[in-house]
């Protein structure tokens, strides 16, 4: 039990930028924080390090990861793979009616969403959901099995989770920063929606590849300028 508390409780601390990048995770400091003995400490550090959120040197213990653009590339071009492969599926027959029913819904939850030019941290978590039902929605109507399953253990890994939130933070900042960021990749949601709903195969997989590209290219930028500030 206080293996698995200690494990949550330093995750989410990672995850919520409390330790930020870089950070040296010492033992001792952990076990005081939490006031717990250093025994689960120890495990939970070994826990967060096969997850892929801690780097282990030798001698010098657990530092928390300093994602690359690399990384980021990476991530987002195997998503793009996937989701695009996933377009290309329900694109290629004919689709059902309930499935453009469900597109269109999230299109206009998400138009919604993102039409007040003073944007609030509500209108991000709302579109939040409506990004997420939206690529779920695509991912599950290809009906792959495999595809499926590969996605659902992709968006649990937590390094992706911790790339995410960089995505959609806003650092103290207004929300109006994400504003024409989050409406060109909704407009993108619109032409993918349009091109499996006209059985445009390949559009639709080209398209989602590239609107997963994108996301990179932006999460490659806010990290870079977060850097040099």
């Amino acid at each position: 039990m206080k293996i698995r508390v200690a494990t949550e409780e330093i995750r989410d601390r990672i995850m919520q930028n409390i330790y930020e990048a870089g950070s040296h995770l010492q033992e001792h400091e952990l076990a005081d924080e939490l006031g717990v003995s250093r025994t689960p400490i120890r495990s939970a550090l070994n826990t967060l390090h096969k997850e892929g959120l801690l780097n282990y040197f030798p001698k010098r213990g657990y530092f928390v990861r300093e994602e690359s653009p690399d990384e980021v590339l990476q991530a987002w071009t195997f998503r793009g793979g996937m989701e695009g492969l996933a377009c290309k599926i329900i694109a290629g027959v004919e689709a059902e009616p309930s499935l453009e029913a469900r597109l269109n819904e999230c299109l206009a939850f998400g138009d919604h969403s993102l039409e007040p030019d003073d944007l609030t941290l509500e209108n991000i978590v709302n579109y939040r959901k409506m990004n997420n039902d939206f690529h779920g929605t695509i991912v599950d109507a290809s009906g792959n099995i495999f595809l499926i399953e590969t996605m659902n253990r992709f968006k649990n890994i937590p390094v992706y989770v911790q790339l995410l939130e960089k995505y959609y933070s806003v650092e103290g900042a207004s929300p109006n920063r994400l504003l024409p960021w989050l409406r060109r990749m909704h407009d993108d949601h619109h032409r993918i929606a349009d091109a499996i709903i006209c059985r445009q195969a390949q559009r639709a997989e080209a398209l989602m590849i590239e609107h997963h590209y994108f996301a990179s290219q932006y999460i490659t930028q806010r990290m870079t300028r977060s850097e040099s500030e």
